[in-house]
């Protein structure tokens, strides 16, 4: 009877303790438009966000558009998908057979938090942050992520080539992001180019990042070529003249960057870890915190 009655114990503690850390999806209140955007206020509503792409992808020339009404704690994500954690917003999901698509709208954090979240890309992608790649419409219709707080985050990659991670985005282009901040740690590893940055991964022509700030520690070690910025890891521009932007910010994390002996595609940056083109510029930034930029044998 005591063995019967440990079975059953055993089986519904399996079952409480999966409950407890398995991903619940929850749609939010609204409907996504611009005067009814997406509600975000739990865990959940970032869950249905994360794993479904028309949440955030409608079509090319759509935008959809979000609003985070309450702090949010994300300590269950180092639970999530198998020990991967959470799922990038805007990860290149297949969408009414359309492959490719990424976040085409606006998200506004009004200045609230999501804390601990984690996120491990390692075995699967090749972009990792809150969002993986935020895009907009065109030059004249740029995607907006603002006021978006993330504390202790711990977001790492290191699938893929290049493996590009960054806090608030890994990619980012004909966007805006303003007055967003991290805090926690950022890495890049075991892939063969490595970009990594406190804010964004990469930022490409027509983006801008303003007002914003990073007290995160940025790694990117041991790729043949390796990237590693306090705000951003790697910043260029097309042959428009549009440019890709930072001003108005600053970082006070650690900065780390590892490269192979024979190669000299590497750096590491308070600011940015590589600039291309001269048409991107830094503006009005600081850094504060250690960078470190060294070579290793493969």
């Amino acid at each position: 009877m005591k063995s019967v009655k440990l079975i059953l114990f055993s089986a519904m503690f399996v079952l409480l303790t999966g409950n407890l850390f398995s991903q619940t999806q929850t749609r939010p209140p609204g409907t996504g438009t611009q005067s009814d955007p997406y509600l975000i206020s739990t865990i959940n509503h970032l869950a249905w966000m994360s794993e479904n792409s028309a949440a955030w992808w409608l079509s090319p020339t759509t935008s959809v558009f979000f609003k985070q009404i309450a702090d949010i704690d994300a300590s269950v994500t180092t639970n999530w998908n198998s020990g991967a954690g959470f799922r990038p917003i805007g990860h290149q999901a297949t969408v009414n057979g359309q492959s490719g698509r990424h976040f085409v709208g606006e998200y506004d954090g009004q200045h609230y938090t999501i804390s601990n979240l984690f996120i491990n890309r390692s075995g699967s992608d090749d972009r990792a942050g809150f969002f993986n790649e935020v895009t907009g419409i065109n030059e004249n219709t740029r995607s907006v992520v603002r006021n978006l707080k993330l504390v202790n985050a711990n977001i790492k990659n290191g699938a893929g080539n290049p493996s590009y991670v960054g806090g608030i985005a890994a990619r980012v282009r004909n966007a805006v992001i303003s007055n967003c901040s991290t805090t926690g740690t950022i890495g890049n590893s075991l892939s063969i180019t490595i970009i990594a940055g406190g804010i964004a991964g990469d930022i490409r022509s027509n983006t801008l990042i303003k007002f914003s700030y990073s007290l995160a520690n940025v790694t990117a070690l041991g790729g043949v070529a390796s990237y590693a910025g306090g705000l951003v890891g790697y910043a260029s521009s097309d042959n428009t003249g549009t440019d890709a932007g930072i001003r108005d910010s600053y970082s006070r994390g650690n900065v780390r960057a590892e490269g192979q002996p024979v190669f000299s595609n590497f750096g590491a940056g308070g600011i940015v870890g590589r600039i291309e083109n001269n048409n991107s510029s830094i503006e009005r930034c600081y850094a504060t915190g250690r960078v470190e930029l060294s070579r290793v044998c493969p």
